[in-house]
């Protein structure tokens, strides 16, 4: 997404400024505030061999499996969230859902 789009944060609607910077998350491409997008990866958890922290959103750090979840203390991909999941929309905007989880298949 073009910086010059995207006047707030996807998630908190903060207007960003010169005391705000914008941040893309690097799983889904969404622009967000640094409170909102404080969460750095291994590059190669999502695909991005050559960064060595990777930046990712609220939303898409729950969904990435293995030890950089759990050393974060959030909960694997196959379990609930508390409000933001897939489907959930930005205060900006609707993000595109996510596949469901072939936990919720029932």
């Amino acid at each position: 997404m073009p910086d010059e789009k995207c006047p707030v944060c996807f998630a908190c609607a903060r207007p960003f400024g010169a005391f705000v910077r914008r941040h893309h998350c690097r799983l889904c491409g969404q622009i967000f505030c640094h409170g909102c997008s404080g969460n750095f990866v291994d590059g190669k958890l999502i695909g991005r061999p050559k960064e060595q922290q990777s930046r990712l959103c609220q939303v898409c750090i729950m969904y990435v499996d293995g030890p950089a979840a759990q050393q974060r203390g959030l909960p694997p991909s196959s379990s609930g969230g508390s409000g933001s999941g897939p489907g959930s929309t930005g205060a900006a905007g609707s993000r595109a859902p996510l596949p469901p989880s072939s936990a919720a298949t029932a």
